[in-house]
């Protein structure tokens, strides 16, 4: 067994190595082996036999010793952290922000509720000091949000029931742009996500593979340009056109690859004619998610970069408004 000490150090550094691993290669290598070197130095510390031999030999000497060697570790790990941090503070790439803001224009689903932001206080009170407090409700579904299993899954999870790091996954963004402009009604294929393979090879484990359609990214939050229809309510049902995943693709993502989950910069995961929402029983029913209306995919480099969503912890939450964003290479 190790010390807590050494698998704190341990936990911490995996951690790190991780996260460097999008932000700097040789660091995250010469974190790696620096946590080889020290799993071997712990076991060796906690041979029973030659650590009692030594402590009857050396006394009180050898437990001085041994602080001081955590003493050692544990400044060599602060230190390569803190070299990491400062390599992440002059990489090239950083932070990209993947979120619609909540507004007036918003876009929803045509029978969904809108966002509303109302001021309950905004100004001096009585007292003499500034107070500001808003109110806001609307659908769950709206702006860059997430859809959970239940959404379309009778046993599905809710939102608070997913843990925070299936959230966060590599980006695999498909490029579908031309195909899309030709056609409003799009669907992407098997061979779209094979045509993405031969050029960057197979999709990672658990990834979030997203659609870029353009459409969405180019138009957001002209709900005429991106939704195909400016009326709301039931009458606008029929005009809905935008792309979408096909089943098959979906079917494929989940039977022959280990995905998070699909976004897409539309509305919805489903092509806008969509009567059945196909692709959406298919990846709930598989337990997978589902992030839509995701922005600045013209920004997102087709790989290399971590997806991290963020939504709201609604308990018993069918979907959520998320804050997205990616650490791009």
């Amino acid at each position: 067994m190790l010390p807590q000490s050494y698998k704190a150090a341990l936990s911490s550094i995996r951690f790190v190595s991780l996260l460097s691993f999008d932000i700097n290669f040789a660091f995250a290598v010469l974190l790696q082996f620096f946590i080889c070197y020290l799993q071997v130095y712990c076991l060796k510390k906690e041979d029973k036999d030659a650590f009692n031999l030594l402590e009857e030999k050396e006394g009180y000497e050898m437990n001085g010793a041994k602080r001081s060697s955590e003493k050692r570790i544990m400044f060599v790990f602060f230190f390569l952290v803190i070299a990491t941090s400062f390599s992440a503070c002059n990489q090239e790439g950083g932070i990209l922000d993947m979120t619609y803001s909540y507004d007036a224009n918003t876009i929803y689903w045509p029978t969904a509720k809108s966002f509303i932001l109302e001021n309950v206080s905004w100004g001096i009170t009585e007292g003499g000091w500034w107070y500001a407090s808003n109110e806001f409700s609307a659908s769950e579904h709206g702006g860059t949000h997430v859809d959970a299993p239940i959404h379309f899954a009778e046993k599905g999870r809710t939102i608070e029931q997913i843990p925070l790091e299936e959230w966060i996954g590599p980006a695999v963004k498909l490029d579908v742009t031309e195909k899309c402009e030709k056609n409003r009604d799009y669907l992407l294929g098997v061979d779209d996500i094979k045509n993405w393979e031969r050029e960057y090879g197979k999709i990672p484990d658990g990834a979030w593979v997203i659609m870029y359609t353009g459409i969405g990214t180019e138009y957001y939050p002209d709900k005429k340009k991106v939704l195909g229809t400016h009326k709301t309510g039931e009458e606008a049902i029929p005009e809905l056109s935008f792309p979408g995943f096909s089943p098959e693709s979906v079917e494929f993502l989940i039977e022959d690859r280990n995905i998070k989950g699909i976004a897409i910069d539309t509305p919805s995961i489903d092509y806008g004619k969509s009567k059945e929402f196909k692709v959406h029983q298919v990846l709930c029913g598989a337990d997978k998610l589902a992030l839509e209306n995701i922005a600045n995919l013209d920004k997102l480099p087709a790989s290399g970069a971590m997806l991290y969503v963020v939504p709201m912890q609604i308990k018993g939450g069918t979907g959520a408004p998320a804050r997205v964003f990616a650490i791009v290479p």
